[in-house]
């Protein structure tokens, strides 16, 4: 399997966001906070455990996945 076989592309819907912080704080690497609003690092960024995680922990379902 190549590297990009494993990438996805992370949506964030800014209007449901209520900036929590819930994903920058279970996987770092990948999302953070600015001006209230979670971003994701890159366009597209590795599918790991941490990054699954984070998007079903979001509080208001702010965040989708799309292979």
């Amino acid at each position: 399997m190549n590297e990009l076989d494993n990438e996805v592309h992370v949506d964030v819907d800014t209007n449901a966001c209520v900036g929590s912080g819930t994903c920058a704080m279970i996987d770092p690497e990948h999302f953070s906070v600015v001006d209230g609003k979670a971003q994701v690092v890159a366009e597209r960024v590795p599918a790991t455990e941490d990054l699954e995680d984070a998007v079903a922990d979001c509080p208001v379902q702010a965040l989708s996945v799309k292979r």
